[in-house]
Parts: C-alpha cells; sequence; structure tokens
C-alpha cells in the first residue's frame, strides 16, 4: 500500500490537472466534453490502486466471502447509482458512480483487515499525507505552467510532465516519504513488467 500510494496520488493528480490537453492530444478537441469524466475518474484511481492489496489480503487470510460480500454490495450500490445518475447526467454520472462504488469497496474492505490483522493506521496516513503534500508542489508546477503556455505542443506537455514528476519526486524525498532504495524498487519493479 506504500508504494501504491506514491505511485498512484501523483498520476491521479496530474491526470485531473493535464485532462483538458490529454483529451485534446489524444482524441482532439471533438472530446472537450469528456474532461469532467476523465477528472473523475482519476479521483478514483488511489482507492483502484488500494483495492488490490486489500482484495488479495482477504482471500490470503481465507477471507473470500466477506470479499465477495464487499463486492456484491459495492455492485448493488454501483447499479443504483447508475440508474439514477446516468439518466440525469449522462456519461458524468456513470463516473461519479464510479468514484462512489471505488471508494465504497476501499472502506469495506479497508475495514475488514482490520478485523483481520493489527496494522499501523498513522504509518499509512502519513505516508499519504507525504504524497499529497508532494503531490500539490507538483500541481503547483502544473498549474502554472497551464498559466503561461498552451500545452497544445507535444515537447511542452511532454515537458511539464517530466518536470512536475521530478518535483514531486524531489518533494517526497526532501519529506522523507521515501528514500533511493524506494525509489530503485519502484523502478526495478516496473522496468521488470516492461520487459515481460
Amino acid at each position: 500500500m506504500f508504494y501504491l500510494m506514491i505511485i498512484a496520488v501523483p498520476i491521479s493528480v496530474g491526470s485531473i490537472l493535464l485532462a483538458e490537453p490529454l483529451i485534446a492530444k489524444v482524441y482532439g478537441p471533438v472530446f472537450g466534453a469528456s474532461v469532467p469524466a476523465l477528472q473523475i475518474l482519476m479521483a478514483g484511481l488511489p482507492f483502484i490502486f488500494l483495492n488490490f492489496p486489500i482484495g488479495y489480503l482477504l482471500n490470503a487470510t481465507n477471507r473470500q466471502t466477506k470479499n465477495t460480500i464487499n463486492i456484491g454490495i459495492t455492485l448493488v450500490v454501483s447499479i443504483i447509482l447508475n440508474l439514477i445518475l446516468i439518466q440525469q447526467y449522462n456519461f458524468i454520472g456513470a463516473s461519479v458512480t464510479n468514484l462512489v462504488s471505488t471508494v465504497l469497496l476501499f472502506s469495506l474492505g479497508l475495514w475488514q483487515v482490520g478485523r483481520v490483522i493489527q496494522y499501523q493506521k498513522w504509518i499509512l496516513l502519513k505516508v499519504l499525507l507525504k504524497a499529497v503534500v508532494a503531490a500539490v508542489g507538483m500541481a503547483a508546477i502544473i498549474l502554472i505552467w497551464k498559466a503561461t503556455g498552451s500545452l497544445l505542443k507535444t515537447t511542452e506537455f511532454l515537458s511539464v510532465i517530466m518536470i512536475s514528476f521530478l518535483t514531486y519526486c524531489g518533494i517526497l524525498l526532501l519529506l522523507g516519504g521515501m528514500n533511493r532504495q524506494d525509489f530503485t524498487k519502484i523502478y526495478q519493479a516496473i522496468a521488470k513488467k516492461v520487459v515481460s
């Protein structure tokens, strides 16, 4: 969960702030209306990441039934919200449903985890706070760049992604949220996945 939070938070924040130029570059300005939907979906990304270890832990500790019940509750809530929100808000309603469902599954799962093992909630919260502070610094870079440039050129768009990512990593290192060994482990894990 430590590493997943570190990875998910900047992706989420960066995607929310760069949704408009990202949609414009990949799909064209015609799809500009989908920007809010992408932003809402990206707000739920950290919860999607964190649901994986929670689900694996519950399954590994013979709590498959509890995990399935959590998924079932989330499914029912998702269907009800879709029936209500899609009629009124179209694809934005579907995005909101996805966000609410993801947060609900995470909350139910984390509650079950607390009944299986003793874990230090403060450590996870501390890592999350450091990641959020670093993401705020990264967001400042993106917002300044957006205010001064159009981000329509590919080189400019890629530059702001790289510089904001390096800002995030730098702040995280200064806060003690990660050390060089942590970065090496994450890099090796990503490189291993890319190669395979």
